[in-house]
């Protein structure tokens, strides 16, 4: 399975802000980023009253939705795929980036902010590191929340370059 690292947390802690500026170092030192984010509603996520939306609420198994730059595909299930399923999906891309999926993932790492609260949703050996603006213990590796090289550096040198001398 390619190497991928969770980001997990309550509601409103950050997740996306700190995936999103990942992302962005990930980038600029060259890697392919794949993102899954888990959308717990069982309602259809296109836009309502799109031509995609449309063609997927009037019964098509597939939609796919191009444009010069990228395509999307909707295709529908009878069962939720596994997060494992999802990933490997995820062709040519040297990480993937999961939001979510805190009861399903292995490689956690969790977000706890202050403002949203300070109990953690996952035990300390459950978790590759946390990201915390709080005084927590931990045995695992803390970062700040706007720690995003440091925070890219370990996801690199514990999950790609790891994933890349096991395969080589």
């Amino acid at each position: 399975m390619k190497p991928y690292v969770a980001i997990v947390g309550k509601s409103k802690s950050g997740k996306t802000t700190i995936i999103i500026n990942v992302i962005k170092e990930m980038k600029k030192r060259g890697y392919r980023i794949a993102t899954v984010k888990h959308h717990n509603h069982h309602d259809h996520f296109d836009t309502e009253g799109k031509d995609t939306y449309l063609h997927y609420q009037s019964g098509a198994d597939k939609t796919l939705i191009s444009s010069p730059s990228a395509y999307g595909i909707f295709s529908r299930v009878k069962n939720e795929l596994s997060l494992e399923d999802l990933i490997n999906k995820c062709d040519d891309v040297d990480l993937v980036i999961v939001e979510g999926y805190r009861l399903t993932s292995s490689n956690r790492i969790e977000i706890v902010r202050s403002s949203r609260s300070e109990d953690r949703i996952c035990q300390d050996d459950e978790v590759m590191a946390t990201i915390t603006d709080v005084n927590l213990s931990s045995e695992k590796p803390m970062f700040g929340l706007n720690d995003y090289e440091k925070i890219t550096d370990f996801i690199e040198s514990h999950l790609i370059l790891l994933n890349h001398k096991t395969n080589n």
